[in-house]
């Protein structure tokens, strides 16, 4: 005889495997953005030669720190909006496919935008203290 608590545990078996698997791709889609975003923050901060001419003119470290994490700030919230509204304008397709939560429920997106700010802000800090720290005679010499 078969309890009841095994029969509904073998009646949710395959949406327990379904939400396992869509918990590991989206962390593993948050990986590959996260190294996507320093990827593409690093190359949009590699211009030494203006960093180096800064810095020689008299540019704090600290000043050098801010511009290039406002730079990449501005990228990023202009990307999460974007991201936002494309996900609102196609949440009637994935509609039939979400159980217990809307398609554009404000939480999952602030999350997620939220999300996205703190890994694309981790991948900025990197280059821009990497940017801060050339020495402005080498960076010339380099361009």
């Amino acid at each position: 005889a078969i309890s009841m608590k095994e029969t509904i545990a073998e009646s949710l078996a395959t949406e327990r495997i379904m939400s396992i698997l869509a918990l590991f791709f989206g962390g593993l889609s948050l990986l590959v953005t996260g190294i996507g975003l320093y990827g593409t923050l690093a190359y949009s901060t590699a211009r030494t030669g203006e960093i180096g001419i800064r810095l020689a003119l008299g540019a704090e470290r600290g000043d050098i720190v801010s511009m290039v994490c406002a730079e990449n700030g501005f990228i990023t919230i202009v990307g999460c909006l974007t991201g936002i509204a494309g996900s609102v304008l196609a949440s009637k397709t994935v509609a039939s496919l979400l159980y217990g939560v809307s398609a554009d429920d404000p939480v999952v997106l602030g999350t997620t935008a939220g999300m996205l700010i703190c890994v694309a802000a981790a991948a900025s800090l990197v280059p821009a203290i990497k940017a801060a720290s050339i020495d402005p005679l080498s960076a010339i010499r380099y361009e």
